[in-house]
């Protein structure tokens, strides 16, 4: 059973090279979540098994990742609860003989092999203190698992930065970055493609920003909103187009074809570029920890621009662009995956 979060489709995306690895070493994969990761996973795979799980349903009320997750960790902790009973339910309703979590902390059990999957061992907050107490629980929760895949490279160049450090941890593998793109020549059909996700009420803002600023530039603009909601596109002008979603397969054309991606500086996303080797321009989640280092990281590293929410001008930021060269692709090796996928299999 893969059981990724549903926080936007980041955890869901990354988890397709995983679950086409088990596909490929003749397992039978069952997709476990809820809400928009769900109902991706089910799009992409809609001949596998798949069954719902608790909702964490985080809620951005404030700019403040600390404070909102503080003041919502009874129904977080109440929901890793729940997930971690339907996991007993589950392990005799399908058989299980093993489980791979990409962050749901309730999803294992001791008598099968489960794994963890995260690339934040080490979660950074404004406050050393904090970030003290917040990594003892992290690491707490982690050990939970047989092991934890970090999907990033063990030695420099990291793509995650410090966040994939955890010096006092035996049980860390290293499974390569993961992304579910392929990198190919394609022509051009875009200036600029605009890929949302996240939570709400975060990502409707950030829409609502970067369609009223783009939208009176002589751009060609391909707006994909990451609802995963049903409805028809829409052209907002001649060569602005807005779709809800696209299937992988669609977004890896669409990212190849245009010259310039926007999107929030989560992990996942930044796999992907890194795989196609294009540029971009980062917009972190406004309080979220993780995007705001990995946004900053990346732009002293004089790779991908960015700009926080508050202060998005994407003229300036369009200009500024040229002078980040992104990424390359070479920081993935297919192998290594595969096989860490075999050993687990092996266990199972």
């Amino acid at each position: 059973m893969v059981c990724p979060l549903n926080w936007g489709l980041g955890h869901a995306t990354r988890c397709i090279p995983i679950i086409d690895s088990l596909l490929k070493q003749k397992a039978e994969v069952i997709i476990a979540s809820d809400g928009v990761a769900l109902s991706y996973l089910k799009e992409e795979y809609p001949n596998l098994q798949s069954t719902e799980l608790p909702s964490y349903n985080v809620k951005y009320k404030k700019d403040n990742m600390v404070w909102n997750m503080a003041s919502q960790l009874p129904a977080i902790l109440s929901a890793m609860k729940k997930e971690k009973n339907l996991i007993q339910k589950y392990k005799k309703d399908f058989k299980l003989d093993g489980i791979i979590s990409d962050n749901r902390y309730g999803c294992y059990d001791k008598t099968i092999p489960s794994i963890f999957i995260t690339h934040q061992v080490n979660i950074k907050t404004p406050f050393w203190p904090i970030e003290k107490t917040v990594n003892f629980f992290n690491h707490k929760f982690i050990k939970n698992f047989d092991s934890c895949w970090v999907p990033d490279n063990e030695k420099k160049p990291r793509l995650a930065g410090e966040l994939s450090v955890w010096k006092k941890s035996n049980s860390l593998e290293f499974i390569g970055p993961l992304s579910r793109m392929q990198f190919s020549k394609q022509e051009k059909k875009y200036d600029v493609i605009v890929v949302l996700s996240g939570p709400e009420p975060q990502r409707a803002k950030l829409e609502e920003i970067l369609i009223k600023q783009l939208l009176p530039l002589n751009l060609s603009v391909l707006l994909v909103k990451g609802t995963m909601q049903s409805g028809e596109q829409e052209w907002l002008r001649p060569k602005f187009q807005v779709i809800p979603y696209l299937t992988s397969t669609a977004l890896n054309q669409a990212i190849l074809s245009a010259d310039l991606v926007v999107s929030r500086s989560g992990y996942s996303s930044i796999m992907d570029y890194a795989k196609l080797a294009c540029k971009a321009i980062l917009i972190p989640t406004p309080g979220q920890t993780e995007q705001e280092y990995l946004a900053e990281y990346f732009k002293k590293e004089k790779i991908f621009y960015s700009q926080n929410q508050e202060e998005i001008n994407m003229i300036e930021a369009l200009q500024k662009s040229d002078l980040y060269r992104g990424l390359g692709e070479g920081y993935f090796n297919e192998n290594v995956l595969d096989e860490k996928v075999g050993e687990f299999l092996q266990k199972v």
